[in-house]
C-alpha cells in the first residue's frame, strides 16, 4: 500500500502509473533467468474531511482485482460508490 496524503486521485494515478511503468521496464535476473514483472494497481481516494480507511482500502482492493481481470499491468481507480455496504 502506498498512501499519498494531500494528493488528488488524478495525481495519485500519475504516481501509480510511473511505478507500474518503472517496474514493467526493469530487468530482473534470478539465477541467470530473466523474469518479466508487472504491477497491477488499485487506487482509491478519500474525500476531503473523511477518514474511513476501511472503505478506502476496500475500494482500492476492488479496483486492484478489476485491474487483474482486465489483463494486469495497469492502474484502475476505484469509484467512491463501489464499496460494498456492511
Amino acid at each position: 500500500a502506498v498512501i499519498c496524503p494531500e494528493t488528488s486521485a488524478d495525481e495519485a494515478s500519475i504516481v501509480a502509473d510511473r511505478i507500474r511503468a518503472t517496474v514493467a521496464s526493469s530487468e530482473i535476473i534470478v539465477e541467470g533467468t530473466r523474469i518479466k514483472v508487472t504491477v497491477s494497481v488499485g487506487l482509491s481516494a478519500c474525500k476531503a474531511g473523511t477518514h474511513d480507511e476501511e472503505e478506502m482500502f476496500a475500494r482500492a482492493d476492488e479496483a486492484l482485482y478489476e485491474a487483474k481481470r482486465r489483463g494486469k499491468n495497469q492502474v484502475i481507480v476505484g469509484r467512491a460508490d463501489s464499496a460494498q455496504p456492511d
